[in-house]
C-alpha cells in the first residue's frame, strides 16, 4: 500500500496552497509549480537566467527568475 501512489483534486488557487503550506519547507518555483525544497537534488543552470530543478525522484522542473531569489535565499540557509 505504501508504494501506491495517491491524487487528491484541490479546488484552489496556486497562490491559495501555499498559504497553507509551511514556507520553511515549500517554495514556490514557477507561475504553476510548488516544491518540497527537502527533496531537490540539483539545480542546473538554463537559459535567460531560469534553471532547471531535477527532485530526488528524477521528476523535473523549471525555476523561474521571478522565483530564483526566494528559492536561493532558502537554499542557502539550510547549507
Amino acid at each position: 500500500m505504501a508504494d501506491e501512489k495517491a491524487a487528491f483534486t484541490v479546488r484552489d488557487t496556486i497562490r491559495g496552497i501555499e498559504g497553507h503550506l509551511d514556507p520553511a519547507r515549500f517554495r514556490r518555483v514557477h507561475r504553476s509549480a510548488i516544491v518540497n525544497v527537502e527533496k531537490i537534488h540539483e539545480l542546473r543552470p538554463q537559459a535567460h537566467g531560469d534553471y532547471r530543478i531535477v527532485l530526488d525522484g528524477g521528476a523535473q522542473l523549471t525555476l523561474s527568475r521571478s522565483y530564483r531569489s526566494a528559492l536561493g535565499a532558502l537554499l542557502n540557509a539550510t547549507g
